[in-house]
């Protein structure tokens, strides 16, 4: 064994000593067995360029172990094929499992384990497909996700070890490999030398020579003759890893199907304890290929469990006229609606106000607006889309679906869309509509992602806009207010109390319930509380508040647009008042709450002694800029959308739901 001085140094040696042995097939091979490619979230590492990287540098052997996959190892297997190069390079199909207990490195695999399973679990599967259970980094105390000492020392004791990584170019302190050497050398298990490789610089920094071998019984035969060589990384190497997690997210919101889950990445085995057993859907899985938008144009996403929808989630169905556009929009009840909210604007402005209203005032006000402030205001509202769209792809990837970045938040804009044409939240049941046409996604699961998105945006507004509110009226005696804000309280206790009891109990519901209303309440369920964790709870709410605060931002810049002097409110009263109005969307009567919003800005408004002709204007501009610019937007979208279409009139008749 050899600890090479560099890694110049460390390849040269094995391209020298591979040639003085001849090329395949050989006496001996050089066989690097921990191996990371774009397959892994923390790594941009093509498959083409691996392998000639690795094929220049003398490796023969490479066992490609990506997190939680073994489909990243299949394509390098294909690529070699591909290229002609199977003389040269022999892939053995791998995965670096997380387990409950840490990571478990399972190699001559033929399919993907599961992650989640305990160690034991995990080794007795490796084990049954034929394959070798490896130990990688076992005592680096600064990756979270190594195996911990009583599983990695119980599956020791019993045998189920054929290997342990004593030698990691990944680890920072020389002692933890050394660590890991002596416990090799205390329970007998040979020891082999791993690169870790993420990236091209680090392929053949380490290498073990071995006798030939074909199978895994061979290797393990062979193990005790290793003669390994390899070489530190440097210690700024982790940084490759961050920047690869980066990349694959900006090339995910692009709309390319990268390595962005966190199953595809390291996770601590506490943060896997949390998650269900489960293999990465396709759809989490990258494309074959370098992915282009006319190969986008051409192709089906997949999604969902790796076997597809179940019978009963196909048998879910929205038929194509309870979601018709054409049809809604002309509907006798959506535009009854419009009059219902044309019909309450009228009285706000001809009786609340009483006939001396003055629209001159209000046109002015508005034809004065600072067009700089208001595209910072329309600037503050667009953000607020990917970010939804991120929440929702998030919580839709807890619930067993993986989509796109730009796919969720398209088919999110979309139905914020339809909600601004008709009335009781149709674009809610539109988005699982899309989903369903597009993904093959449970649509009572969806509806249950799009439940927790509205109780998550419930609580955090009610939250903020007491918070906001409690800051401006602060000092001022106000009984009506003090009253809303235990009325605002009440609202948000009960729900946080709805909430943690339907995540505790929810699941036993179902049992209680007829055989297919529990099948659908399972699957709503497992896409509202049951993605809940004390790990994505925090990042739901957080995304949330950001959402929210963008939309009190909002408001402010159009109230500054307006340049009125005699409406001062800062930022915290404009949070409020966006808020405040924010919670009169969810009323279905109208499409996006039209009539009531308006009105509930003017009156919110009036709280502060802004007078009348200013808060119509704040209302209208504010308005116009989100409910009328979503109404063009969307409309660009919707005509020009493949999702639409896709939905509409790509799918097989039983699919239509």
């Amino acid at each position: 064994m050899t600890i090479a001085a560099s890694a110049t140094e460390l390849r040269a040696a094995l391209k020298e000593q591979r040639e003085a042995t001849g090329k395949p097939p050989t006496k001996q091979v050089f066989a690097d067995f921990h191996i990371h490619t774009r397959f892994s979230r923390d790594s941009i590492l093509p498959e083409e360029r691996f392998i000639r990287i690795a094929v220049e540098r003398g490796l023969t052997h490479v066992a490609v172990t990506n997190h939680n996959n073994v489909e990243g190892a299949i394509a390098v297997r294909d690529k070699v094929a591909e290229l002609g190069l199977t003389d040269k390079l022999t892939v053995i199909l791998g995965e670096e499992v997380s387990t409950a207990d840490g990571e478990v490195v399972g190699i001559f695999l033929t399919k993907t384990i599961p992650r989640g399973l305990s160690a034991k679990e995990t080794a007795d599967e490796i084990h049954r497909q034929g394959g070798l259970v490896s130990i990688p980094h076992p005592f680096d105390p600064l990756r979270g996700s190594h195996i911990k000492e009583g599983p990695l020392r119980n599956l020791a004791e019993v045998g189920k070890i054929d290997m342990v990584e004593v030698f990691n170019c990944r680890v920072t302190l020389q002692r933890h490999n050394v660590e890991a050497a002596e416990f090799a050398h205390r329970y007998g298990i040979p020891g082999i030398a791993a690169s870790d490789s993420h990236s091209s610089f680090e392929v053949a920094m380490a290498f073990n020579a071995l006798p030939a071998f074909d199978t895994a019984d061979e290797l393990k035969a062979v193990l005790p003759q290793n003669d390994w060589h390899a070489s530190r990384s440097s210690v700024f190497i982790h940084a490759t890893t961050r920047w690869a997690v980066w990349k694959n997210l900006f090339d995910a919101w692009r709309g390319k199907r990268t390595a962005t889950g966190p199953i595809l990445g390291p996770q601590a085995p506490e943060e896997v304890r949390r998650e269900p057993v489960q293999r990465p859907t396709r759809s989490e899985l990258p494309s074959k290929e370098p992915e282009t938008d006319d190969d986008r144009e051409g192709e089906r996403p997949m999604t969902g469990p790796l076997t597809g929808p179940t019978d009963d989630e196909r048998e879910e169905v929205i038929l194509d006229d309870q979601v018709s556009l054409r049809d809604r929009v002309l509907n006798v009840r959506t535009i009854g609606s419009l009059l219902f909210g044309v019909l309450l604007l009228v009285l706000l402005f001809n009786v609340v106000f009483g006939g001396d209203f003055d629209w001159g005032t209000v046109v002015r006000l508005v034809g004065q607006a600072d067009l700089g402030l208001l595209a910072l205001a329309f600037l503050a509202y667009y953000v607020t889309f990917p970010l939804r769209g991120f929440r929702w792809r998030y919580v839709l990837r807890r619930s067993g679906v993986s989509i796109p970045f730009r796919d969720a938040t398209e088919i999110l804009f979309l139905s914020w869309f339809v909600n601004c044409l008709v009335p009781a939240k149709l674009g809610d049941l539109y988005r699982a509509y899309l989903l369903r046409g597009n993904f093959a996604a449970s649509i009572s699961r969806t509806v249950g992602t799009v439940f927790i998105e509205r109780i998550a945006d419930i609580i955090i507004i009610a939250t903020l806009a007491l918070s906001a509110g409690y800051w401006s009226f602060r000092g001022r005696s106000r009984p009506d207010i003090d009253a809303l804000f235990i009325v605002g309280s009440v609202v948000a206790i009960g729900l946080i109390v709805l909430v943690l009891g339907l995540r505790l109990f929810g699941a036993r519901i179902g049992r209680w319930l007829p055989a297919r209303i529990g099948e659908l309440w399972d699957r709503f369920h497992e896409g509202s509380t049951g993605v809940l964790t004390t790990r994505s709870a925090p990042i739901v709410l957080g995304l949330t508040v950001a959402i929210w605060m963008l939309e009190g931002a909002r408001l402010y810049f159009v109230i500054r647009a307006l340049d009125l002097p005699e409406v001062g409110l800062g930022i915290s009263a404009s949070v409020f008042v966006a808020l405040a109005a924010a919670l009169l969307t969810a009323i279905p009567l109208t499409p996006a709450g039209f009539g009531f919003v308006e009105a509930g800005i003017i009156g919110v408004l009036s709280i502060y002694g802004v007078v009348r002709e200013p808060a119509a204007a704040v209302a209208l501009v504010d308005r116009g800029l989100t409910i009328g610019t979503v109404i063009i937007l969307g409309g660009i979208l919707y005509a020009v959308s493949t999702r639409v279409r896709r939905a509409h009139g790509g799918r097989p008749a039983h699919s239509t739901g």
